[in-house]
């Protein structure tokens, strides 16, 4: 047997991107583990960290797609948004910063491709790991890992939980109201049907909830708001080998998303005082989903060209809920102002938002890599049609 290493220095494809593996993503250092795949992408180049474990590509803002097994992701995953991904459950991810083919769409200025675990042909049967951890400011964090299967069927499960005293960056270094705990749980099964299918169902879902950080003042003042985000992901892929060049990619998948914050108390209209919320007392309910499919037909001509067509129709059904008063009676609104109503001493009124909308998106998409000679042409097509309204 001759093990050789062979390091290509010049990419054979023309985009800009980063190949990251399991073993890499396994060191990355950050302070919950669970919560590392922020530190790994702002190891990236072109990417900056901002508060709270945020981070931007180039100056952009939420314009970061994920890509779960060929699903897409484009909503917020950060800790104050929603929930993080849990680096445990990725096998492998590939970083796309520039080149970025026709199938993903939309405007992002970077796309994280991630593969998932799978316990297809496991040795053994299974295999599995638990890990435990702690640190400063009372951080602590257990997760495990167990996959299974043969060559037919296979399965991989992780899980984490996590809690911290020092959950966001303080603003005030006394660290005021600061603690906050995330779960997250991943499911993923392979079924092997015959020579030409593969199926595979993934499931996921994931908690966080959190105190809304104190100022000093707002500390005395007994302020205890509180943060709440949920989601829950479901996804059914088929693929089918018409021969060794062809095949068809069918995904179905949905999402369901929250996010809550609760007041201190409940504030009634006319309310004399504003209570220990200050200066402004909210209660918000938000709810996104997603609902989409996508098909996609892959052809390969030539030594290593390729050529993909496929289509993808998502649907976003949303609704927003928000209360907000003023709790304060002083100079910080002008009497003159709209929003004086809404002050104890403008009478106290709730002001309160409600709406629900589905925006739909419609597209299709045609890309091919050419190898000809020495020369490589990356080319694709996309053409997307937005609804607002359901």
């Amino acid at each position: 047997v001759a093990v050789e290493e062979i390091l290509s220095l010049v990419e054979s494809h023309p985009s800009t991107h980063l190949a990251i593996d399991r073993s890499a993503i396994r060191l990355a250092s950050a302070p919950v583990q669970s919560r590392a795949l922020e530190s790994i992408l702002l190891a990236t180049p072109g990417f900056a960290a901002n508060d709270n474990g945020r981070f931007h590509f180039r100056g952009s803002h939420g314009q970061l797609t994920f890509v779960v097994d060929g699903i897409p992701l484009s909503d917020h995953t950060h800790a104050t948004h929603s929930n993080s991904l849990d680096p445990s459950q990725v096998d492998s991810l590939e970083v796309i910063t520039g080149g970025i083919s026709a199938e993903h769409g939309g405007k992002p200025v970077a796309v994280v491709n991630l593969t998932t675990r799978s316990g297809l042909g496991t040795p053994g049967g299974f295999a599995g790991e638990v890990s435990l951890g702690a640190a400063r400011f009372g951080t602590f964090e257990t997760a495990f890992t167990a996959q299974g299967g043969a060559d037919a069927f296979g399965y991989f499960v992780s899980g984490a939980a996590s809690r911290s005293e020092r959950f966001l960056d303080p603003v005030d270094f006394r660290n005021f109201h600061n603690t906050g705990g995330t779960g997250r749980l991943f499911a993923r099964f392979d079924w092997i049907l015959g020579d030409r299918d593969t199926l595979r169902l993934s499931l996921s879902g994931g908690r966080t909830r959190r105190d809304v950080v104190n100022l000093a003042s707002q500390e005395a003042a007994g302020m205890d708001q509180a943060v709440a985000t949920t989601d829950a992901n479901l996804s059914l892929a088929w693929t089918h080998l018409f021969s060794a060049r062809q095949s068809l990619d069918l995904s179905a998948y949905g999402r369901h998303a929250t996010s809550k914050l609760d007041p201190t108390r409940d504030l009634a209209p006319d309310f004399p005082a504003g209570g220990p919320d200050t200066p402004v007392w909210a209660r918000q309910d938000r709810r996104l989903g997603n609902l989409g499919f996508l098909a996609a037909f892959n052809q390969r001509f030539g030594a290593e060209s390729t050529f993909k067509v496929g289509i993808q129709t998502v649907s976003f059904p949303l609704r927003e809920t928000f209360r907000f008063a003023f709790t304060t009676d002083d100079a910080v609104v002008d009497p003159a102002s709209p929003l004086y109503a809404y002050t104890p001493a403008g009478g106290g009124a709730l002001w309160t938002f409600r709406e629900t909308l589905a925006p739909n998106l419609h597209s299709v998409f045609a890309q091919t890599d050419l190898h000809l000679g020495d020369l490589f042409l990356a080319l694709g097509l996309r053409y997307d049609r937005w609804s607002l309204r359901g």
